[in-house]
């Protein structure tokens, strides 16, 4: 809220935004702790496979009813970019999270989230030029410290921690 806080307010509002972003930051914490329930017990292609079908109806739905079919330009870079999205920007980061989950606590993983907000601050500044304000400063210090006290507290995973089998293949 430090970080985001400042503009929400301000002329232009973006309200409506913080109101997403809050949606979306409930969706992840309830899917967090769905995938650490079924980590090391379901295949992690198959429960990406999943996640994206769920994910992807209600914004097909939301799309067909909001948005013009001329919407989208279709050409090869713009399938490039969305190949490279979908691929490494979803798919692999949910691997890679999901393999994590397997490893170590909910807790410790969970708290790098919060860099989201600080990578968008030096994002803005550094290919829009947008100002910092030393009210969003605030935020980006509060969100590394307490991710650092986190981690410096949480020293040792619960005996309770799920591990999980090799990946095998889908056949």
């Amino acid at each position: 809220m430090l970080i985001g806080g400042p503009g929400l307010f301000s002329t232009g509002s973006q309200f409506a935004g913080m109101v997403y972003i809050l949606m979306g930051a409930v969706g992840v914490a309830i899917s967090n702790i769905v995938l650490t329930q079924i980590a090391g017990r379901v295949d992690t292609l198959r429960a990406m496979a999943w996640q994206l079908i769920i994910g992807s109806v209600p914004l097909a739905l939301l799309a067909y009813l909001t948005e013009s079919g001329t919407a989208i330009l279709w050409s090869w870079p713009f399938v490039a970019t969305l190949l490279t999205l979908s691929v490494a920007g979803t798919a692999a980061a949910f691997i890679l999270w999901f393999w994590l989950l397997q490893h170590a606590t909910l807790s410790r993983l969970n708290v790098y989230t919060f860099l989201t907000p600080v990578f968008g601050l030096m994002m803005g500044a550094a290919f829009f030029s947008e100002k910092i304000s030393p009210i969003a400063l605030i935020g980006v210090v509060v969100s590394i410290a307490g991710i650092y006290w986190v981690n410096k507290t949480d020293a040792s995973p619960p005996s309770t921690l799920v591990r999980a089998e090799p990946i095998q293949p889908l056949e």
